[in-house]
């Protein structure tokens, strides 16, 4: 499966620029590091935060109320043979559990934390992922969800746990259409395993990197939705049901452009943005997702004006981006790349991201392989392409726009948004591990294990000059 990692690939310049601590709490975490994992979990019904972490002895679970101050810790041995914390959920009585599994994936526990009588007990489910694909883990409303294939039967299912219950849904495609890149019918499964799918987060931001990937899924009101642009044709869309498992099927068709070599998509909001790519053209079209009514169109062309006020960059690894003389050379760039776009709502307004992404060898590679001789570098095969498989970096061709909510250009000044403000604070603070941020009411929230002080923090970031 494709791998993808989050690229923060531009830093704003700002000089006004803080955390909010908003909790900390002493936790000694001991060698090896190897052993170390940190999870935090929002209780949506009572807006409690509990964070779970582990060394190679002990399993510590923290309780946070709602106005974010520390109330209570329950210590206990790290449960034998058990590697892997999977996530957390809670119980029907709203006690956090934390979920283990063994390295092989085959058993799977649950301890339950009771903070009202300072007790844990452990919880078997008959679950096994040993013989399955995991495509993703996913939580919605405090259930933590498992997108696999199962083996044996190759079939596609969506295993949930919630508090002290396991449940197993196959999801059943075989009444759609579904086709290659060739127009020839395949399967979910198939499409699956060939791009992998990527997660598109509803609340907070998404590098567009995520959104150059074929196979997308979005969480929205109770419903998991899965985008397919693995075809040049159509936007395919499935949306499941969380409680009945109904599937119903939109399409949405790609057929502005002529001689079409890449398409793609975006949900946002109740838009669906669909970008489509030719030799001469990269056209933009945000569509009522309810309606599949045309809201905007822009198009990028070589030999036309710009839609909009933009500069293009182009950026290989961390090094700062350059720029990019004209849209002609834009567009000769990014055929060569999976595109992709990312849109953030900044308090009514959409700042938005359009461009590529592809790996390529490192210029140190090149000439390594020129020097040896290595023909593998360039046919992909043998010894030598698998010791330089670590040795690929991310390029990037991208521009940014921002719209307002009818989605035309406006020239306010765009301020430095809390992912920026995340990504600088923890490439500037190498103590910081095991990060995750999460929203919280109309902030978000750094959960991670200071090593300097040994402790567990929240933190808190928001849009915006502090």
């Amino acid at each position: 499966m494709r791998k993808l990692s989050l690229l923060y690939y531009l830093f704003f310049s700002f000089s006004i620029f803080s955390q909010i601590k908003l909790a900390d709490v002493s936790v000694e975490l001991k060698k090896s590091a190897d052993f170390h994992q940190l999870i935090t979990q929002v209780n949506p019904e009572t807006a409690e935060i509990f964070s779970f972490t582990s060394d190679k002895e002990k399993l510590i679970g923290l309780k946070f109320n709602n106005a974010i101050f520390f109330s209570d810790s329950i210590s206990i041995k790290r449960p034998f043979n058990f590697r892997y914390m999977m996530g957390s959920g809670f119980t029907e009585n709203n006690n956090p559990v934390c979920y283990w599994a063994t390295e092989d994936m085959e058993r799977f526990i649950g301890i339950e934390f009771d903070f009202n009588s300072h007790t844990t007990k452990t919880i078997q489910y008959n679950l096994s992922l040993k013989n399955q694909i995991i495509f993703s883990d996913f939580y919605e409303k405090g259930i933590l969800y498992f997108l696999t294939e199962k083996k044996e039967s190759q079939s596609l299912q969506l295993i949930s746990i919630q508090g002290h219950k396991v449940t197993t849904n196959e999801l059943d495609f075989s009444k759609f259409t579904i086709e290659n890149k060739n127009q020839k019918e395949t399967t979910l499964l198939k499409l699956l395993n060939q791009f992998g799918i990527t997660k598109i987060n509803t609340k907070g931001f998404n590098s567009y990197v995520f959104g150059t990937n074929s196979i997308k899924y979005y969480l929205r009101n109770g419903t998991l939705v899965i985008t397919l642009d693995n075809t040049t044709t159509k936007t395919q869309v499935f949306e499941i049901n969380l409680n009945s498992f109904d599937i119903k099927e939109t399409i949405f068709n790609q057929n502005s452009l002529e001689d079409i070599k890449q398409t793609n998509s975006l949900l946002f909001e109740n838009y669906l943005v669909l970008l489509e790519l030719n030799k001469e053209v990269f056209e933009i079209q945000i569509l009522d997702y309810s309606n599949k009514d045309l809201i905007q169109k822009y198009q990028i062309n070589e030999t036309k004006t710009l839609p909009f006020t933009t500069t293009f960059f182009t950026q290989t690894g961390n090094n700062s981006p350059r720029k990019i003389k004209n849209s002609k050379k834009f567009i000769k760039r990014i055929l060569d790349g999976n595109i992709g776009a990312s849109i953030y709502n900044l308090n009514g307004s959409y700042v938005a991201t359009f461009g590529t992404s592809r790996e390529i060898v490192r210029n140190s590679d090149i000439v390594l392989g020129v020097g040896l001789g290595l023909s593998s570098i360039a046919t992909g095969t043998g010894f030598y392409s698998d010791f330089l498989g670590e040795n690929f970096v991310t390029k990037n061709i991208f521009f940014d726009v921002q719209f307002d909510s009818n989605f035309e250009q406006t020239k306010s000044a765009i301020k430095p948004l809390f992912v920026d403000k995340i990504a600088r604070f923890t490439s500037e603070n190498r103590n910081v591990k095991y990060e995750h941020y999460f929203p919280y009411q109309d902030y978000y929230i750094l959960s991670y294990y200071d090593k300097n002080t040994n402790e567990i923090v929240l933190s808190k970031f928001t849009d915006g000059f502090d």
